[in-house]
């Protein structure tokens, strides 16, 4: 049975939700495709054989549909959800040219074209449809024809069969997917074959596949909320934070806070004009991380309650409340973006409360200025520093100028 929820319609594109509750091993009767389109896996596993070529579909693989072609399904694990695009042929024509028709119709969908996936769905729920969906739909739809005109050479059957049965193991946490070796012990194959194949079959290698499916698992906890990341890196198998978001950024180039921001409950598909290739939002803006003005006086301090670890690195985008996103990093490595007023952009922002000694790094304002904040809140001495970056700042450049 499979049900199809609409997410938006307008004349030369569709994306529809479409649920599949079918559970058999054995293959469909013929389903003629009408139209030009791409599908894309959100959740669950099954099989495809369209044009004398069996693929193993999973959210790491897109399918390409053009018309005229018959399509046969097996669901041997159960259902699955997956997000339908349908095309016009001239605007399939305009983004795709002639040789997409003949291309591989299976695609290997990376991390930047899953998460290019679910912006298309965070933009269909904000009801821009004539504006933001249809842009985030061009995008998706563009760099998964590149994709698939640019992928890997073509495996001979015996490689695509050990390929799915890899990615069956790695995707569903089988104890043998813990490493290269045992998991060709597992599959009866040298460690050499199993690691050459991939790059013949997907065009990425084992490890690459690996690493993107844990991302994949990421981008799926981020979007429901999580918020614990320690958490999150030891249930998807990371040595620790620092490894999940070195992996994260490797493969997306953003941070898993900033992901949360834009994915999560409550994400709007746009409001920050991002001058990264990926719109990434801001983590948070933490009220107690802004100076307060004391009483009977125009001095300001910070909250004794806030840790200064934050160190700011440059303004990456202005919202539409014209407020700067500063990109900065923790000194474990991670990297956050702040949210500043305009008039703040250069002053240090803090997230995160540490015992002992923190920093305050403002590279617009001059040398970098360190504090000590002891068991009973911040000094006069961090309150002299803030200060000085402060009026620093509202003059417009650093000590001597």
């Amino acid at each position: 049975m499979r049900a199809v929820v609409p997410l938006a319609t307008r004349p030369d594109l569709a994306i529809a939700a479409v649920t599949c509750h079918d559970d058999h091993r054995s293959w469909s009767g013929p389903e003629p495709s009408d139209g030009y389109g791409v599908v894309f896996v959100r959740r669950g596993r099954f099989r495809r054989k369209a044009g004398g070529v069996t693929a193993d579909l999973d959210p790491s693989t897109a399918y390409l549909r053009v018309p005229g072609q018959e399509e046969h399904f097996a669901h041997p694990a159960g259902g699955d959800v997956c997000t339908s695009i349908s095309l016009t042929a001239s605007l399939w024509r305009a983004l795709a040219g002639e040789g997409a028709d003949h291309a591989p119709s299976t695609v290997y969908v990376d991390a930047r074209l899953e998460l290019a996936h679910r912006r298309v769905r965070a933009s269909a729920r904000a009801g821009d449809v004539d504006f933001a969906v249809v842009e985030e739909v061009l995008r998706l739809i563009a760099a998964t024809l590149r994709q698939a005109t640019g992928g890997a050479a073509d495996p001979s059957g015996a490689e695509r069969a050990l390929v799915a049965a890899a990615r069956e193991a790695i995707t569903t946490g089988d104890p043998a997917a813990r490493g290269l070796l045992p998991l060709a012990e597992s599959l009866g194959v040298s460690p050499y074959r199993l690691s050459r194949a991939f790059p013949r079959e997907l065009g990425v290698t084992l490890t690459r596949y690996r690493n993107r499916v844990r991302v994949g698992q990421a981008l799926d906890r981020l979007e429901h909320g999580e918020g614990n990341l320690g958490m999150l890196a030891a249930d998807l198998g990371f040595a620790d934070q620092a490894h999940l978001c070195r992996t994260v950024r490797e493969h997306l180039d953003t941070t898993p806070t900033a992901l949360r921001k834009l994915l999560g409950p409550g994400a709007v598909a746009s409001g920050l004009r991002s001058a990264g290739s990926v719109a990434t939002g801001s983590t948070r803006e933490d009220a107690t991380a802004r100076p307060r003005a004391r009483a009977g006086g125009g001095r300001r301090q910070p909250s004794a309650a806030v840790g200064l670890d934050l160190h700011l690195d440059q303004v990456v985008g202005v919202d539409q409340a014209g407020h700067h996103h500063q990109r900065g990093h923790r000194p474990d490595g991670a990297e956050e973006l702040a949210v500043r007023p305009a008039h703040r952009v250069g002053v240090f922002a803090a997230h995160h409360v540490h015992p002992g000694t923190h920093h305050v790094v403002d590279r617009g304002a001059g040398p970098a200025q360190s504090v000590q904040r002891g068991p009973e809140g911040v000094p006069g001495l961090a309150v002299s520093v803030v200060d000085m970056l402060h009026r620093t700042v509202q003059r417009g450049g650093g000590p001597g100028h």
